[in-house]
């Protein structure tokens, strides 16, 4: 019988108000160097993720931002229409 074990080791999970701000003190504890942040375009254009990324550049972290897009703009390029093809002969 063969079977195969996977073992998981996480830091761990913290939540609850001000809890973002703890983000770049704790990456620093674990010894990350570079972080990447990834948020919602949307969020980011109000700035949501600001004060993750200060918290993390305050503690020596360095973070690279990537964003997802809307989902407005994700329709117009992946939409079925643009992808099937004519059924004009």
């Amino acid at each position: 019988m063969n079977e195969t074990i996977c073992t998981l080791v996480m830091p761990g999970l913290v939540f609850g108000s001000g809890a973002s701000l703890e983000a770049g003190g704790r990456a620093a504890a674990l010894g990350v160097s570079r972080a990447l942040l990834v948020t919602h375009a949307f969020l980011a254009e109000q700035r949501l993720h600001e004060p993750v990324a200060a918290s993390c550049r305050k503690a020596g972290v360095d973070v690279v931002l990537h964003l997802i897009p809307s989902a407005s703009r994700r329709r117009r390029r992946w939409s079925w229409r643009a992808q099937r093809p004519s059924r004009r002969a």
